[in-house]
């Protein structure tokens, strides 16, 4: 059985996907999952660099023809497989999201989580990403403009057949209704992220500040996610995710870095046991 895919949705920009796809990731690797992380968002791509890689080229020259998946794969903290935006202008005016498939095809084959940090807006590489997930999460604030594109963003999933897991809630203070966001929305609110100390705090929280409450609930997210990639029961997945996240069977929660590096020797970048 191959991994799972899980795309971090919204259609309005600065909402904390790219928070959200860095700590689930980091999260779930730190209790054994191998995990991939890939940068999506083609317009204004910074997973890499908010994980700390940065390599010459990613997934826009990739997705130009003109790289291949090893050639860009990095690891990035707790061993998560980065598969980074690209920094060349030109390569991405070429970048073809119709090639996309091929980065997560062979993601989801050597890895348990593929996770997709999508960008904001209705698009044409959104709706590719959408549609090679086996669920949707919907992130926004509680502002009305970020909840409302979230809405068509849920919309936009159902016409790739994409299932939407549940709904992000970030900056989450005391004023925020989390119980009527979902209602709104339709779905269940599978995290409610509180609002930082420092809007400007270092990511991952769950490395950074690990103590926090923001960290806590990532982890509590990463345990929805790990739900999902267990039992495919996406409905379990949002009523039944608790504090502590069940390490997949077989798997050490201290993985060592022969484990860590699968991706790498699976994809040719590293050499494999003689």
């Amino acid at each position: 059985m191959g991994g799972s895919v899980y795309a971090f949705a919204g259609g309005k920009g600065g909402v904390g996907k790219t928070a959200t796809t860095t700590n689930v990731a980091v999260a779930l690797a730190e209790i054994g999952f191998d995990v991939a992380a890939v940068d999506v968002d083609l317009g204004m791509a910074n997973l890499g660099q908010t994980l700390e890689v940065r390599p010459e080229a990613g997934i826009h020259e990739v997705l130009a023809g003109n790289a291949t998946l090893a050639d860009v794969l990095r690891e990035g903290p707790a061993g998560v497989q980065v598969v980074p935006g690209g920094n060349r202008l030109e390569a991405t005016t070429d970048a073809d999201p119709a090639n996309l498939r091929a980065v997560v095809g062979p993601l989801r084959d050597a890895v348990d989580v593929v996770l997709l940090d999508t960008g904001a807006g209705i698009s044409h590489q959104n709706l590719v990403a959408y549609g090679l997930s086996d669920g949707i999460l919907l992130c926004t604030t509680a502002d009305h403009v970020a909840v409302g594109d979230a809405g068509n963003t849920r919309d936009l999933a159902g016409h790739v057949d994409a299932p939407v897991v549940g709904t992000v809630v970030t900056r989450v203070d005391g004023e925020t209704d989390v119980a009527a966001l979902g209602e709104r929305l339709g779905t269940d609110v599978v995290a409610a992220v509180p609002t930082y100390d420092r809007p400007d705090a270092p990511e991952p929280r769950v490395l950074e500040d690990p103590e926090s409450p923001a960290a806590a609930e990532y982890r509590r997210l990463a345990n929805t996610v790990a739900v999902c990639h267990k039992t495919g029961d996406l409905q379990a997945a949002a009523s039944e995710a608790r504090e502590e996240v069940a390490v997949p069977a077989g798997k050490d929660a201290d993985a060592d870095e022969e484990s860590r590096s699968v991706i790498g020797r699976l994809l040719g970048r590293l050499p494999g046991r003689d």
